[in-house]
């Protein structure tokens, strides 16, 4: 039994994918040659302040319509001028102890199932195949509806949104009408904090799926960086096969290639929130189309994909005319927008396209990835698997 593991953990070391200096977005569509080989670790491994179940299935069971199977014990504290609530968190060491010797902190945020252990436990994964466990803090912030409240007996303290909206960017339900993007200002607001973590260097902050639609729209009018900034701390966001992307105007993807503006009459919705800046949430108040798209442009961006993420059929893919706009399936709306934003920032642009061979809508095939490494442990923007125009 001893030498079986010993095999199986040799083995997950030595082998490794065999990939492409660089991926042109050409070749998205490719057959996939490689697989992923992720090791079959069926023990809980502990970790101060939280458990990682190695072998966690991504809420095969569950979906959007169902509570979630498990919550964290520990809770974030939120406090804003609408009141104060609190959100269930994930993290490899407790939130209020002395991180000294932490250099990175990477945020994932789940998708619409709210799946945050299966994301956390990918992301830890990950932190361990590059081998910076040791000075990287994984947190996983859990949004949470209703009926995960009634399920598991929450405390009325738990902030809780209507499905969907705490994606959008839209206030909670209870228990203060707080918007998802100030839950993400405040963690952020909590790493701008030299006592607490005087070594950090870097703060990622990932989304998948859903979770990257809160994260793409975030990165244009979320304001936590700049405290972040004032320290010195870098901060890199990235985008993971998101439904959707917020444009800047009326242009989208053409079939004939390039873009071409869309037509209100045949898709009233196409401009509006969150598809577009029209008729945006509250949080968005006050903040110019002009303003919006020169903070997105100047952040560190990197849109993460697989090569295998092109149904489009899947089942959470939004497919109203908004996101049918932007491409048929998840892989062409992340190469669509990356061209975008080429498009429209030839110059001085810090985002790059990274494509990741074989992987579907996983988030651990797509994060715990030789390709996803360098996006999530390094601040290089010298991708091996980055597709380039």
């Amino acid at each position: 039994m001893r030498l079986a593991l010993l095999f199986t953990l040799l083995c997950s070391v030595a082998f490794g994918l065999t990939i492409p200096r660089k991926v042109s977005a050409q070749a998205i569509n490719a057959p996939a040659k490689s697989l992923v080989l992720f090791p079959d670790m069926r023990g809980a491994v502990e970790h101060r302040g939280s458990i990682i179940l190695a072998g966690y299935d991504p809420d095969r069971e569950t979906g959007p319509g169902k509570p979630v199977r498990a919550t964290p014990a520990e809770q974030f504290d939120v406090e804003t001028a609408s009141g104060n609530g609190t959100v269930p968190v994930y993290s490899t060491i407790p939130l209020n102890t002395n991180a000294a010797g932490i250099e990175r902190v990477v945020i994932v945020v789940h998708g619409e199932s709210r799946n945050a252990k299966s994301n956390w436990s990918s992301t830890v994964e990950a932190a361990r195949m590059a081998a910076v466990t040791g000075t990287t803090l994984i947190v996983g912030p859990q949004f949470l509806v209703p009926q995960d409240i009634t399920a598991h007996k929450l405390p009325a303290t738990v902030l809780r949104w209507k499905m969907h909206d705490w994606s959008r960017g839209w206030p909670a339900l209870s228990p203060v009408p707080v918007s998802g993007f100030e839950v993400l200002d405040r963690l952020l607001g909590h790493f701008a904090d030299r006592t607490r973590y005087p070594d950090l260097r870097t703060v990622v902050l990932v989304g998948h799926s859903a979770g990257a639609q809160l994260v793409q729209r975030y990165t244009a009018v979320g304001h936590g960086e700049q405290a972040l900034t004032a320290l010195g701390i870098h901060t890199r966001y990235v985008v993971v096969e998101p439904s959707s992307f917020l444009y800047f105007d009326a242009l989208r993807p053409s079939a004939a290639g390039g873009f071409k503006a869309v037509d209100p009459a045949t898709c009233p919705g196409a401009t509006q929130w969150r598809y577009g800046l029209d008729n945006a949430p509250p949080y968005v108040s006050g903040q110019s189309a002009q303003a919006v798209e020169a903070a997105y442009a100047a952040r560190d961006v990197v849109y993460l994909a697989g090569t295998a993420d092109n149904d489009p059929d899947h089942s959470e893919l939004d497919r109203s005319c908004g996101g049918e706009l932007q491409g048929s399936d998840r892989l062409s709306r992340s190469v669509s927008y990356m061209n975008y934003m080429r498009k429209r920032h030839p110059t001085n642009l810090h985002q790059s396209l990274v494509l990741v061979p074989g992987a579907d809508h996983d988030s651990k095939r797509v994060l715990a990835n030789s390709c996803s490494l360098p996006v999530l442990f390094s601040d290089s923007h010298d991708f091996p698997c980055a597709s380039n125009p």
